[in-house]
């Protein structure tokens, strides 16, 4: 078995995906499903959601294979961000699905200080805009970084960096005004 991928390879196989080739389609799958399966584990928390979600990667690969640059673009990474994209946007959707005052009800049967911190943060969360909240929370809570935030967003990485400082900051007054109430 071969340790890692041979980018050059894969990078000739994704050309040739382009063109309609099942036979290179196939060969990318089977060299690249074991790491996006994981990545899609780690990031979704459910297996059967990350099988949902490797489908839709690979729908997307076929269909977009031509949009991939191999004069300068690593293919490993170009295959990492559609699947962190993938991830990113049932995340979105399972965000928009879950009501704002889910995280209050679920963590309400607690007591004492931990309980009113987290009833706190949870408030100040809600007070975010939805897309500022769910960058917040894929940074600093799902562990993505800047870089990939910006890549999987489109987003320059500087606007990334402001958002989330602004958002922090927002977050620090708020949390600092239900305490002094």
């Amino acid at each position: 078995m071969r340790q890692g991928i041979d980018e050059a390879d894969l990078a000739d196989l994704l050309l040739r995906c382009s063109t309609g080739c099942r036979r290179s389609f196939e060969e990318i799958h089977r060299r690249t499903a074991p790491r996006v399966f994981a990545l899609l584990m780690m990031l979704l928390r459910d297996r059967e959601e990350a099988r949902d979600a490797m489908q839709e990667v690979y729908v997307r690969l076929w269909t977009r294979a031509g949009s991939f640059d191999a004069s300068g673009a690593n293919p490993q990474a170009w295959v990492t961000v559609l699947a962190r994209n993938v991830a990113i946007d049932r995340l979105r959707v399972r965000q928009r699905a879950v009501p704002q005052d889910s995280y209050t009800d679920d963590h309400a049967r607690h007591d004492g200080p931990a309980h009113e911190d987290r009833l706190a943060l949870g408030h100040c969360l809600s007070r975010l805009e939805p897309d500022r909240r769910a960058l917040v929370r894929q940074v600093y809570v799902e562990g993505a970084s800047y870089e990939d935030m910006a890549r999987a967003t489109g987003t320059p990485l500087n606007t990334i960096r402001s958002w989330l400082r602004r958002s922090l900051m927002q977050l620090r007054q708020c949390l600092t005004e239900g305490r002094m109430e």
